[in-house]
């Protein structure tokens, strides 16, 4: 009887590196962009003081401004969705301050920082996802993380992206 060989698993470099990286690059791009969508309308109702009201002129403006209908559907869905599920996107409940350690202070810009409150304040994240951003924007090891690098790791986490390898909104 032989001993079958000890697989290593695929490393998540080994992982992508067998993954097209211009189509990794594309879908990190679109997700960003998704989630830009999303933060604008999830927003909406804040800067209009009530609901979100007539999608389709909401959708035309988000052409106007160079979106694609494939990234307008697919940031409503996620928000009808997260709706579905009892969550609410209209403003957190609790009255807590995240105070960064000085490291934190240290690596992310005060844009990347207000952009996570920004997002937290929405309802969009929720602290626990805050705290997942913080701690992969200390990993990435880069000496400042400013505001379009909050925006990838925000996509990423929010959109499965790079989180299982998967490429599919969840």
């Amino acid at each position: 009887m032989s001993i079958p060989p000890v697989r290593k698993p695929l490393t998540e470099e080994g992982y992508h590196s067998t993954l097209n990286p211009d189509r990794q690059r594309r879908g990190a791009q679109m997700h960003q962009r998704i989630l830009e969508i999303v933060v604008f309308l999830a927003d909406e109702p804040n800067r209009r003081g009530g609901e979100l009201k007539d999608i389709a002129k909401l959708s035309d403006d988000l052409r106007r401004q160079g979106y694609t209908e494939n990234e307008i559907s697919a940031a409503l869905s996620w928000l009808f969705e997260r709706l579905e599920e009892g969550r609410r996107w209209e403003g957190t409940t609790y009255s807590g301050v995240r105070v960064l350690h000085e490291v934190e202070r240290r690596v992310l810009s005060p844009e990347a920082y207000g952009y996570l409150l920004q997002l937290r304040a929405l309802g969009l994240i929720t602290p626990g996802q805050m705290e997942a951003t913080i701690e992969r924007a200390i990993m990435t090891g880069a000496g400042r993380v400013d505001k379009e690098d909050i925006k990838a790791l925000v996509a990423s986490l929010l959109f499965g992206e790079g989180v299982e390898g998967g490429e599919t909104l969840h």
